[in-house]
């Protein structure tokens, strides 16, 4: 099962200009399966029958990295990813050395949607994010995650081991890894 997702949202719980409610609505009406809202310094719960929704948050200048960190809560399963380090110019061995130290997951490679392709090439997944603050950021990039049933955690361990595809209208598909796909007819 091929499920569309994001996993940078904000809402006005910090600096985003909608409400929860206005983001469910939007991200639905955009066919995504799934969405993180991590707002800054603030875990924003929320919950609806139609759209997987993660507890997350961004935590600005986590003290054990000196930058912004995404947590993402699934069930029983975490999520860290790096975030933002074009804007922090950050290289790929700052990268690898940070997420290594910390045992970060993924690192963002793109910036409010905008694709910053050197982020590829570190030792664990880059992942796009539209890191979506107001109506017209959002779909600037997403994700695609193969899991065998609709499973907050299943989406979590597969954007863990890489097992996703980064999207979006800026840049072509980028594969972070290739596997054989277990839905049928693939990506």
């Amino acid at each position: 099962m091929i499920l569309k997702g994001s996993l940078h949202v904000h809402t006005t719980n910090s600096d985003g200009q909608l409400v929860v409610d206005e983001v469910l609505a939007l991200y639905k009406v955009l066919r995504y399966d799934f969405i993180a809202i991590t707002d800054h310094n603030h875990y924003t719960g929320a919950s609806d029958p139609d759209l997987m929704v993660f507890e997350g948050c961004e935590l600005s200048n986590d003290a054990r990295v000196g930058q912004h960190v995404n947590h993402i809560k699934g069930d029983s399963e975490e999520l860290w990813i790096l975030n933002h380090p074009a804007r922090y110019k950050n290289s790929v061995d700052d990268v690898n050395r940070m997420c290594a130290e910390f045992g970060l997951h993924l690192v963002e490679t793109t910036e409010h949607g905008w694709p910053t392709f050197k982020y590829l090439n570190c030792s664990i997944p880059a992942v796009a994010t539209d890191d979506m603050h107001v109506y017209a950021m959002a779909a600037d990039a997403w994700v695609l995650v193969d899991v065998l049933r609709k499973d907050m955690d299943l989406v979590l361990q597969a954007l863990k081991a890489g097992d996703f595809v980064n999207c979006g209208p800026e840049y072509d598909i980028q594969y972070v890894r290739w596997r054989e796909p277990r839905a049928a007819g693939g990506w």
